[in-house]
């Protein structure tokens, strides 16, 4: 232990190793080990919790999900270590993260350290959030990253309103295969997407989704259950705005005057 990393040995931890039958040390790797995927760092210690790996590429750029290059510390140079931070990571790496170079993975707790896939119940800094991963292909344990079954999930993690604001805008842009997803509060929403107030009704102020300065994004509302609304006329929010949606997309906002 003292040579594999002096100052683990010196502060007393201790960590999992998987040897094959030669003795030979995983490391650096995915590795399925009697039907479960485990995860092996540089040292040869096995990977636990909520972490984003680098991925090794292919010869044809693809990644290689079963080749670690780097592990992320969550309080690194670039921290994932709150829910602020790890939305920052997504949007700091989200070239690598579309691309699947760098991805969220859960492999449960430190007794533990298989991989988890599918919809789990993930622990940052004290709060609990809904994450979901990949479940097979290459790519199984991916954190997933963009729209899926009508539910928008950043690198993983579930984007939903929490239960005061009842509802909350999802700004959505796909480039070049780039997918960002930027949660957006109504008042800012209405400066940056909607034409000026129709004021020709006194008992209620109209806002209408400018199509021009959508242009290149989709704007989604989703609920408390991080459900994409399809079609509403009146989805009131915790500010008493209300949201037209037709097909999954924000046409108006209205607020009583």
């Amino acid at each position: 232990g003292y040579y594999l990393n002096e100052e683990k040995y010196d502060d007393g931890d201790d960590y999992w190793y998987y040897a094959d039958g030669d003795g030979e040390l995983y490391a650096g790797e995915i590795k399925t080990i009697k039907g479960k995927k485990y995860a092996f760092d540089g040292y040869g210690r096995m990977i636990d919790g909520m972490v984003f790996l680098q991925m090794a590429k292919k010869d044809n750029d693809r990644p290689d999900y079963g080749t670690i290059v780097t592990k992320f510390a969550d309080d690194g140079a670039v921290p994932y270590d709150t829910e602020d931070n790890f939305d920052d990571f997504v949007e700091y790496y989200k070239d690598e993260i579309s691309a699947g170079i760098i991805n969220s993975y859960y492999f449960g707790d430190a007794d533990d350290g298989a991989m988890k896939t599918g919809r789990q119940t993930v622990e940052i800094d004290g709060d609990s959030f809904t994450f979901k991963f990949k479940d097979s292909s290459s790519s199984k344990g991916v954190g997933i990253h963009g729209e899926d079954d009508h539910k928008l999930y950043n690198a993983g993690k579930l984007i939903e309103a929490n239960s005061d604001d009842k509802y909350k805008v999802v700004v959505y842009k796909e480039d070049n295969g780039v997918v960002t997803m930027t949660k957006m509060d109504t008042d800012e929403f209405i400066d940056r997407y909607c034409g000026a107030a129709d004021d020709s009704d006194e008992d209620e102020t109209v806002w209408t989704v400018d199509a021009e300065e959508a242009k290149g994004v989709k704007l989604y509302l989703v609920n408390t259950s991080g459900s994409m609304v399809k079609n509403k006329s009146a989805a009131k929010d915790g500010e008493d705005y209300k949201f037209e949606v037709d097909n999954y997309e924000i046409k108006s906002v209205t607020l009583e005057n």
